[in-house]
């Protein structure tokens, strides 16, 4: 699939209808990684040993471009980005 084609795929199923999508972003790697539509958390509910669940703190820091995001779709197009946990 050529490089346009891989671009107009991200645009079709994400709506990214009027959102910056500059040539210079591999739309490939940006489709297969998905970053749109999913739970940027990793682990969001972590378990001690014996499987229950204990009062804690997590903190965690997103990198939203190794995640699949480019500049120009946080800086001037700015998506709703949702952070959910239990």
């Amino acid at each position: 699939m050529s490089a346009a084609a891989w671009k107009q795929r991200c645009e079709a199923e994400w709506g990214l209808q009027g959102a910056p999508m500059p040539d210079t972003v591999d739309w490939k790697s940006v489709y297969e990684a998905k970053p749109l539509g999913r739970n940027l958390v990793k682990n969001p509910a972590p378990l001690d040993v014996t499987g229950r669940e204990h009062w804690f703190t997590l903190e965690q820091v997103v990198d939203l471009k190794a995640e699949g995001l480019w500049d120009e779709l946080l800086d001037t197009f700015q998506p709703k980005i949702v952070i959910q946990d239990w």
